[in-house]
Formats: C-alpha cells, sequence, structure tokens
C-alpha cells in the first residue's frame, strides 16, 4: 500500500466516511503521480544536475473536475500532505494569480517579467496544487 492511499484511509476512517468508487479510481491516480514525482528531480541547480536530468519529461498533473461536495479538495489534500518536499504549495487558483499580477506589477520594467515570475516561482516550488480552479465561458 502506498502512502497518497494509506493517508485517504485514514482520513475516511478517522472522519467516519465512507469510501467512493470515483474517489478510489482519483486517489489511485495520486498516487500514481506521486510515485512518479518520487523519481523526478527537478530541483535547481548547477551543470551537471541539468545536464544529469536532461531530455527526462515531467510527470504530467492531475486535473479533477466534479460537483460540489464530492471531495476534490479532499483528495488533493491526502496527495498533497505525504509529498516528501518543502518545495511545494496548494493554494486556489486566484490567490497564485493575484500573487503573480502583484510581481509582474513590481517587475513592469524588464522586458519580459513573466518570465521572471515564471523563474521565481520554479526556484520556490516543485509542486504547485490549486484547488478552486474555475473557468467560465
Amino acid at each position: 500500500m502506498s502512502a497518497v492511499i494509506e493517508r485517504y484511509q485514514a482520513k475516511l476512517a478517522e472522519r467516519g466516511y465512507t469510501a467512493d468508487s470515483a474517489q478510489l479510481a482519483a486517489i489511485e491516480r495520486l498516487q500514481r503521480l506521486a510515485d512518479e514525482l518520487q523519481g523526478f528531480d527537478n530541483r535547481p541547480g548547477g551543470l551537471l544536475r541539468r545536464l544529469m536530468s536532461r531530455g527526462k519529461t515531467p510527470p504530467r498533473g492531475v486535473w479533477m473536475y466534479g460537483g460540489v461536495g464530492r471531495g476534490k479538495s479532499f483528495l488533493m489534500d491526502c496527495f498533497f500532505e505525504v509529498l516528501p518536499t518543502e518545495r511545494k504549495t496548494r493554494l486556489h487558483f486566484h490567490e497564485f494569480m493575484r500573487a503573480v499580477h502583484q510581481e509582474l506589477k513590481t517587475l513592469k520594467a524588464m522586458a519580459n517579467p513573466l518570465d521572471e515570475v515564471a523563474r521565481r516561482a520554479a526556484e520556490r516550488y516543485s509542486i504547485i496544487c490549486f484547488d478552486e480552479f474555475h473557468i467560465s465561458d
């Protein structure tokens, strides 16, 4: 058994919830992502680190969607809590965008400020988990 699934089962028992088949499928996918991330090193580093990791494709993220109360945030918490890195963050998408725009204001004299914002985010975080990601047409 693996950490994400174990965390999910422990939280279910702790809260008196019962497992849901859609949640089980999602938590298994999150476990696979956690396993893939464990074997991938994207820490900033020198020339040797960049040469050693050249050609390695980063794992693809997981997009969860569904109605209110389906457990998306609960599942993300299970995933996020067991990630073995300090270079992670979990926040609502609008909070992230607010921070990006604030940083862009401070860098407005730069030719490509968005590149700098992205570089800084990549230095701070190896994993960003977005909650409350809304798309409207």
